[in-house]
């Protein structure tokens, strides 16, 4: 147990991968330890894959890595007021009052601040005399 294979003693294994023998020796196939081909033993799920299996374990790979991102993207990401902006007290009627917020976005690769500004008026008021 744990003796690592021994790749390219068979033309069965391709140089890189376990043999599968219908599953005659186990379901993650076998592969000699020795090269003099004395020596064998059961694969385990720690050795390398081929053909189908190996393609899907690198798309779940590409996945899992995309997924690892998003979530440091999510966790990275802050959404605030800038409160220098903003005037909590009455204000004359005819003032405007500005509010800017930043989105800010960390990513490995960069940071983008995205500036949103949004200006409300008051309505003018008349003078009317009865």
């Amino acid at each position: 147990p744990g003796t690592e294979c021994i790749f390219g003693v068979d033309a069965r294994d391709e140089g890189s991968h376990c043999i599968l023998d219908g599953g005659a020796y186990g379901s993650f196939g076998w592969c000699y330890t020795s090269r003099d081909r004395y020596t064998w033993g059961s694969c385990s799920e720690a050795c390398p894959l081929f053909g189908y299996d190996r393609v899907m374990e690198k798309r779940m790979q590409t996945v899992n890595k995309q997924l690892s991102e998003l979530k440091a993207l999510h966790e990275n990401s802050t959404f605030h007021e800038d409160s220098e902006e903003r005037n909590e007290t009455e204000q004359h009627p005819n003032t405007t009052n500005t509010t800017t917020a930043h989105i800010t976005t960390a990513t490995s690769a960069s940071t983008t601040t995205v500036e949103s500004e949004t200006t409300t008026a008051a309505a003018p008021t008349a003078n009317v005399t009865a």
